[in-house]
């Protein structure tokens, strides 16, 4: 399996980059709507990413074995 990779980033910095840019955190009660759903998605494309760097390396340990 390929290494995936942006413009000579690899999936790792790119999760690493996107984890820095929009952090895990509850939103506080004054956010709106629309504010909570927005940074909710955000958030859901870094977990997606993640999720995507664990599946690659679940292949690489299944293939050695």
């Amino acid at each position: 399996m390929k290494k995936l990779k942006l413009n000579s980033n690899s999936l790792t910095d790119i999760a690493e980059a996107l984890d820095a840019a929009f952090p895990l955190r509850n939103p506080p009660p004054f956010d709106t709507l629309p504010a909570i759903h927005r940074k909710a998605g955000q958030r859901d494309v870094v977990e997606y990413v993640q999720r995507l760097l664990m599946e690659e390396d679940d292949f690489k340990i299944l293939k050695k074995e």
